[in-house]
């Protein structure tokens, strides 16, 4: 379908535009021929949504993609009639949509007569709009790879989250049940024995990822960072019926440069002419990463429209955190959050960014203080329920791992404070590596992580949130980044 031969701004989907979007559409015309790549630095309350809708109604042979089936969600209630598709397990197959037991297209399909799509089938109209019809479509990054849902334009949200999500897609699993890996992998001397030793290259050798995890533990110059991981195994293991998922342990091997990688091809093939990317953290090292520089780039920094004043970062040198002093810090920090921060913000509710390592420091210094919610891995989202629907007006929600993806505008929270900066861990011989070629890398990934922090409170231009830093080790990062940071984050330094 052919691109609508109106001007941009016709197609903006509110009666009202504000001018930071106006501008961003206007700039984004008139560099659309003579530019490829499009990478819009948009602050908080930019209006992604908006712009991502007039974009899709201007050009039309659209994929626009989120990273997470919540955004998508948020998008398809904002605009219900545009096109997409979810994961097939979830659509119920039409001859069955009247069971009590309702059953997922996915499992007719592999265990009946319906090998193809039945006839009436939603999730079958839908894979061939997706597909095979040339019109905008809304779909998550997994969908968009799985059913190579290209277009001629593509709009990435939160575009900065593509880089681990393409990491993810080459990363390499080793089983513990299957290759017996070292309780100890941890120790470098300990996993280059087992990975170098004649038993195990005889065994695994043509495995894709032996070499990558003989790299990782004897190399000079690992490519790979190496975790352990609690992943889903779903072939039959001893009791364990065939096809019934079981957590089990493994070594994941994840790439730290991904530009080389095919997978970056798939995700941007040559045949998508256009795209563009969104997102408060994403800059001209992003791209390199992605391999996108070689093409013709516009980078468009747009004004935040949230006043510099409802959204004040405080930096409070409380202590200098590292891995040597965390206790020490942690419990210094602790007492300045009791003595000075929550009374100032009492009748307020909050949120405390930390580790858990010092999210248990914090509980036991708190002393089980009823304000302060704290949760562990396993009751992370019924903890985040139970603080979104708090009823006493002034809790504090403990976080870990929530840097991105959570909203908390106007009385949700008014106030936060980073407890530690996000510094990437030099303990992993990759990333040690690859800081010390390129220390700006380093701290840019340390960067974004902040930046994404603070935009969890203070949502819309009406809103107001204070943020407060407590490790001072921040203010090496930001003099030895300044270049690095937009423009709308240095209006609060």
């Amino acid at each position: 379908m052919a691109a609508s031969s109106k001007g941009i701004l016709s197609h903006f989907p509110y009666p009202d535009i504000r001018p930071v979007q106006a501008d961003l559409l206007t700039q984004i015309e008139r560099g659309w021929d003579a530019h490829d790549v499009f990478v819009v630095n948009a602050p908080t309350a930019l209006g992604k949504t908006a712009i991502a809708r007039t974009l899709m109604e201007w050009q039309r042979d659209v994929s626009y993609l989120v990273p997470t089936n919540q955004l998508l969600d948020q998008y398809l209630a904002a605009f219900p009639d545009t096109r997409t598709l979810r994961r097939i397990d979830s659509y119920v197959c039409a001859p069955y949509s009247e069971d009590r037991n309702k059953i997922a297209c996915a499992t007719v399909r592999a265990h009946s007569e319906f090998h193809n799509f039945c006839k009436g089938c939603p999730c079958g109209a839908d894979m061939a709009q997706a597909k095979y019809r040339k019109a905008a479509g809304a779909y998550n990054f997994h969908i968009y790879m799985a059913q190579k849902l290209h277009r001629s334009a593509l709009i990435l949200d939160e575009a900065h989250q593509i880089i681990p999500f393409i990491q993810e897609l080459a990363s390499l699993v080793v089983w513990k049940h299957q290759s017996g890996y070292p309780d100890k992998w941890m120790d470098p001397t300990q996993l280059a024995a087992w990975v170098a030793a004649p038993a195990t290259k005889k065994k695994w050798g043509r495995k894709k990822w032996y070499p990558r995890l003989l790299g990782a533990a004897t190399s000079a110059k690992p490519q790979y960072v190496v975790r352990e991981e609690m992943r889903e195994w779903r072939k039959g293991i001893g009791a364990v019926r065939a096809g019934d998922p079981v957590d089990l342990p493994c070594l994941v091997l994840k790439p730290v440069e991904i530009a080389h990688l095919p997978e970056v091809s798939m995700v941007f093939p040559r045949t998508t002419s256009k795209i563009v990317l969104m997102s408060a953290t994403i800059g001209p090292r992003d791209i390199r990463e992605l391999g996108l520089s070689s093409r013709r780039v516009l980078y468009l920094n747009c004004a935040s429209p949230i006043p510099p004043e409802s959204r004040p970062l405080h930096r409070i040198p409380v202590a200098a955190v590292s891995y040597s002093n965390m206790e020490e810090s942690t419990r210094k920090m602790a007492e300045f959050l009791l003595d000075v921060v929550a009374p100032q913000h009492a009748g307020e509710r909050g949120l405390i960014h930390t580790t858990y390592q010092q999210s248990a420091i914090l509980r036991e210094v708190l002393r089980g203080d009823p304000r302060f919610l704290f949760h562990t891995k396993d009751n992370k989202m019924d903890t985040l329920r139970k603080f979104m629907d708090g009823r006493r007006g002034d809790e504090v929600l403990v976080a870990s791992g929530l840097q991105e993806g959570l909203d908390l505008p106007y009385d949700l929270a008014r106030w936060q404070v980073i407890m530690k900066v996000p510094w990437l861990s030099l303990g992993d011989p990759a990333i040690k590596y690859k800081a010390d070629r390129e220390p700006d890398w380093y701290r840019w990934e340390t960067l974004k992580k902040i930046i994404q922090a603070c935009g969890r409170v203070c949502r819309t231009p009406t809103d107001f949130g204070a943020t407060m830093i407590l490790d001072s080790t921040v203010e090496r990062l930001l003099e030895q980044s300044w270049d690095s940071i937009p423009s709308w984050f240095r209006d609060v330094l």
